[in-house]
């Protein structure tokens, strides 16, 4: 998968549910597996620097302005994102997704956003289900 400016997967491509998909860009789906080409798609609005704070010329930063579709599915329609996003969360509830603000005003500067720093999450349900196939 090409990179732009460093090789966090989660600022190129997240699955919100099954059959949906946040795509940094359309670049980004020919290097899917085919059965993922076929999900729902929904692309993450051009980033707005302004929405981060400053850093200085010593501060370093690893992670690029996409940090913020790292976003964490709680469920089927919810998801918890940073709330210092706001083009992303009105997108996300453009497609009917119910929307959990959280300010992470640093998430540049600590290389994450709310789905890497969580474990993993045992949900409820009838056991492993196939959504490729």
């Amino acid at each position: 998968m090409r990179s732009l400016d460093n090789n966090h997967i989660d600022t190129q491509v997240l699955p919100l549910r099954p059959g949906t998909l946040l795509l940094r860009s359309p670049h980004v789906i020919e290097h899917l597996p085919e059965p993922l080409k076929r999900w729902d798609k929904i692309y993450v609005p051009e980033p707005d620097p302004a929405e981060f704070p400053d850093y200085g010329p010593d501060d370093l930063t690893l992670i690029s302005l996409y940090i913020d579709m790292n976003v964490l599915s709680v469920d089927e329609r919810t998801v918890i994102a940073n709330s210092q996003a706001p083009r992303l969360v009105k997108t996300l509830e453009s497609h009917g997704f119910t929307v959990i603000p959280v300010r992470h005003r640093h998430r540049r500067l600590f290389s994450g956003g709310f789905h890497c720093f969580t474990l993993d999450t045992v949900r409820d349900g009838s056991g492993p289900q196939d959504y490729l196939s």
